[in-house]
């Protein structure tokens, strides 16, 4: 079904930003379609919240990896002998940082 018509509503801000945050990661739009229309797609689910530090957490460990990587790069390129050792050190670093996670 194409949607052609619209409706408008004035809010405050806090009523704007209460409506986001109760929308629990659907798009405005269909949150409220569902909730008036009461119609709740069962296809959609609302997205998990994530704990900002468990995101820092990851973004680190991540750039441990793409550090080795490119180290790894580097030395192939270059035709130098790939150090395994201290690959293998920065891996037991990551596994130690995931660790702490849990």
């Amino acid at each position: 079904m194409k949607r052609t018509e619209s409706v408008k509503i004035r809010l405050s801000k806090i009523e704007k930003n209460q409506i986001i945050e109760n929308s629990n990661g659907l798009k405005v739009a269909v949150w409220l379609r569902e909730l008036a229309l009461g119609n709740k797609s069962k296809s959609r689910k609302p997205i998990p919240k994530a704990d900002p530090e468990l995101i820092r957490e990851l973004a680190r460990i991540g750039n441990n990896i793409n550090q080795i990587a490119r180290l790894a790069n580097e030395n192939k390129k270059s035709g130098f002998d790939f150090n395994a050792f201290a690959v293998l050190q920065q891996l037991q670093e990551i596994e130690s940082q995931l660790e702490l996670l849990k």
